[in-house]
């Protein structure tokens, strides 16, 4: 099976992946009621707003750290 990437010759697939990642945790859920409340993000506002946070906290570090 050739993947999405190789196929469009494109990083855009996974660009879609990530950002709906995003949204499974701040915007809307999975459907499946074996990961959470069916529709309903992952996050409450207020972890929402940590994860974003910390997240963006810990690769701006990241990045003044990197070397080149």
């Amino acid at each position: 099976m050739v993947s999405r990437v190789v196929e469009e010759r494109s990083l855009r697939p996974v660009a879609e992946n990530a950002l709906a990642t995003l949204r499974m945790f701040h915007e809307r859920g999975d459907s499946n009621a074996r990961h959470n409340v069916p529709g309903e993000p992952m996050l409450d506002v207020i972890a929402g707003f940590l994860f974003l946070g910390w997240s963006r906290l810990s690769l701006a570090t990241r990045w003044r750290r990197h070397p080149c």
